[in-house]
């Protein structure tokens, strides 16, 4: 990688952290990007396996807006997630993700719109600092794992550490067991599997949230980005209020009169 691929990718990781509160739905790619830029009003092709339509309303303005980056090692399946999400498409060959790369999608949470920047970094480890300043400035993480790939998800333990150590607070994580529909034809060839238990285990050993996905046959695609939206607005409620209730509080004991320090 040049100096002049690495001042890019840097220069996105700014763009990423000064990009907060902004609910644009248009995305500019990086160079050499594989799959077009799509936003939130993107048609989508039928699948005879899509989940029930959560797809906010045509023109409707999102309500809030949550950073999300993806995470994993190369080749889990990140690129195929967000190609599946945005356009609802798959393909069987996709190329390496160099660097990030952006995609956005409003979705209707609830009943409330959200719209859900979703930043796909690169797996491989030569650009995992590059990732590691996106976590920074990240509302939650979806953190793949191949199951048809060991050592992917024994990697899933360095990339939870690598996201603690990134993050000033602690912020949500949804762990997804990518590649489901090819676990029985690896199972019947003998191969090595990561099983549903394995993975619920250790995402409830990081109190992580939890689905096993398949982005070739549609499954539990739009559910993780709707669950982990869930999340992160009840947080985000959840401390709206507590930050009202100390604000009532302080503005009660103002109006307390205070005694006279001096006899009048």
């Amino acid at each position: 990688m040049g100096d002049e691929e690495l001042a890019k990718l840097v220069a996105m990781a700014s763009a990423f952290t000064e990009s907060e509160g902004e609910t644009d739905t248009e995305t500019e790619a990086p160079e050499g990007e594989r799959v077009p830029a799509v936003g939130s009003d993107s048609t989508s092709e039928a699948s005879s396996n899509a989940p029930v339509k959560v797809t906010a309303s045509e023109g409707a303005d999102p309500e809030r807006m949550y950073k999300l980056v993806l995470a994993g090692d190369a080749a889990v399946g990140k690129s195929s997630f967000i190609l599946r999400l945005c356009r609802n498409k798959f393909h069987n060959a996709l190329n390496s993700t160099l660097g990030v790369d952006f995609q956005t999608k409003t979705l209707c949470v609830d009943g409330k719109t959200i719209a859900f920047q979703l930043w796909d970094t690169a797996g491989q480890e030569r650009f995992r600092s590059i990732a590691k300043s996106y976590f920074r400035k990240a509302d939650g993480v979806l953190l793949l794992y191949d199951v048809t790939c060991e050592t992917s998800f024994l990697d899933v333990r360095d990339w939870v550490e690598a996201i603690e150590e990134s993050t000033p607070t602690p912020i949500p994580i949804m762990m997804c067991g990518n590649k489901i529909d090819l676990r029985q034809s690896f199972l019947d060839e003998g191969k090595t599997v990561i099983t549903q238990e394995s993975g619920e285990k250790l995402a409830k050993e990081y109190g992580a949230l939890f689905l096993e996905i398949s982005s070739k046959e549609n499954t539990n695609i739009t559910e993780t980005c709707v669950e982990l939206g869930r999340l992160l607005r009840n947080i985000e409620d959840t401390e709206v209020k507590e930050s009202s209730g100390l604000k009532l509080t302080e503005g009660d004991s103002k109006n307390k009169k205070k005694p006279n320090c001096c006899p009048v």
